[in-house]
């Protein structure tokens, strides 16, 4: 199969999800990069806003990675000062160019569209980014952006449970726009690799999906991880997948699973939710 993953590094140097206690430090980050070499997984997903990521990813030497960061709303007030932060993004990562600029929101895009594809212009005609992208959160959103700029992609929440964005309709969009799909939150914070009696209080309405998927993972032979991860990286339509990692074993959890044999989980053979409050993190009691 093709290399479809993306290392998330939004736990490196800072406590992110729902069910992650610990980060990745800088002993760890060197792990999970040397173990993700040999397995020819060398693509990561970082952002300003994850705490020390990009110093920890400078500082391990990824020059030789695909490297994606993001801009957060900051731009709107002062594009020569976000210009900077960028700037400052490529020194912390020691790298001249990011294969990608994500948009932290499609609301920092929106707010501004024409300001925004300038500023995007400027960066691409520097050289400092080869592509640019927003991260979405309502297929709406997209089909707005899409109607205003071309991105080269957007990153998107694709899971077991949240299917808005493999819909045929929506598909249909992005392939007449030549824009890429980029998975994001296939695990949904770290929730669909609990068991159905683990389900914290909240989300105890899920239990029939979960027992299901626990059903068709019994039925494939496969761990829950392999069943959220696979049935999202296989999809035909998902270009790439970003799968959060803070642990060399992690790594090799997820590249061992790629490459299973048999039957393949299908996004198609278990059950979605529609309720907004589970499937959006947003919307989670914190």
């Amino acid at each position: 199969m093709r290399q479809k993953i993306i290392i998330g590094t939004a736990s490196w140097g800072n406590s992110y999800g729902l069910l992650n206690s610990r980060f990745a430090d800088q002993n760890e980050v060197q792990h999970i990069l040397n173990s993700a070499r040999k397995r020819n997984i060398t693509a990561l997903d970082t952002a300003p806003a994850y705490g020390e990521s990009e110093s920890l990813i400078g500082s391990a030497d990824a020059s030789d990675f695909v490297i994606y960061s993001k801009v957060d709303a900051s731009w709107l007030s002062s594009p020569d000062k976000a210009y900077t932060q960028l700037n400052e993004s490529l020194k912390r990562l020691k790298v001249r160019q990011l294969s990608g600029i994500t948009f932290h929101s499609a609301d920092s895009f929106l707010s501004a569209p024409e300001k925004a594809s300038a500023f995007i212009g400027r960066i691409m005609e520097e050289g400092l980014a080869s592509t640019w992208g927003v991260s979405v959160y309502e297929p709406v959103e997209a089909m707005r952006i899409k109607d205003l700029a071309k991105p080269d992609y957007f990153q998107a929440p694709v899971n077991l449970l949240d299917r808005r964005f493999v819909t045929d309709a929506f598909l249909g969009e992005l392939a007449s726009a030549g824009i890429r799909l980029q998975a994001r939150s296939i695990f949904l914070q770290g929730l669909l690799l609990l068991s159905y009696s683990e389900l914290p209080e909240a989300f105890k309405n899920l239990q029939p999906q979960f027992l299901q998927h626990a059903k068709e993972a019994s039925r494939l032979g496969v761990s829950k991880l392999e069943l959220a991860l696979l049935a999202v990286a296989l999809h035909p339509s998902v270009d790439t997948v970003v799968v959060g990692v803070n642990e060399e074993s992690q790594l090799i959890e997820i590249a061992n699973a790629l490459s299973i044999r048999g039957e393949k989980p299908n996004l198609n053979n278990v059950q979605s939710s529609q309720d907004m409050g589970i499937i959006d993190p947003r919307n989670w009691s914190k």
